[in-house]
């Protein structure tokens, strides 16, 4: 009768341990991405901005990024700073820009904090940088999402 609960709790638990992303295995499109220095992407707010003193930091589900002359699909998260954010740009709106490339690194103390694992576990696998926001070039109007809803009765 015991066997039961304990079978299930490792199931549980073998099923949830598949779940938890790699930092050091993002999606193939995002590995080819953090080769460049600067790429042209398109993508669209997935947050409310978070402005801080030096900087804004905007969440972008990715869309796409362009190279040469032809876009190419890509997933996942990419955690934005904008140094001069003068726009209070909404949630679901869909950007378009060239961004500074950055990798996540870590501090490397042991036992410290895990800021890449952290930024993994919420599918954001690069970080970016723009020196202003009117580098970023809306498309259309925003998405009427929920999280559009949210951020409408936040502001």
């Amino acid at each position: 009768m015991l066997l039961l609960p304990l079978a299930v709790f490792v199931v549980m638990g073998a099923l949830a341990s598949t779940t938890i992303p790699d930092p050091a295995q993002p999606p193939p499109g995002i590995q080819h991405l953090l080769q460049k220095k600067s790429v042209f992407l398109m993508g669209i707010i997935a947050h409310p901005l978070e402005h801080r003193l030096s900087s804004t930091r905007i969440l972008l589900r990715l869309e796409a990024f362009k190279e040469g002359e032809n876009w190419h699909t890509i997933s996942g998260n990419l955690l934005l700073s904008v140094r001069n954010c003068e726009k209070q740009w909404p949630v679901g709106q869909r950007l378009t820009g060239r961004v500074q490339i950055k990798p996540i690194r870590n501090l490397n103390n042991p036992g410290g904090f895990d800021y890449g694992q952290y930024l993994a576990d919420q599918r954001i696998w690069v970080r970016g940088y723009v020196r202003q926001d009117a580098d970023l070039v809306p498309l259309g109007k925003p998405e009427r999402g929920l999280s559009y809803f949210i951020d409408i009765i936040r502001t």
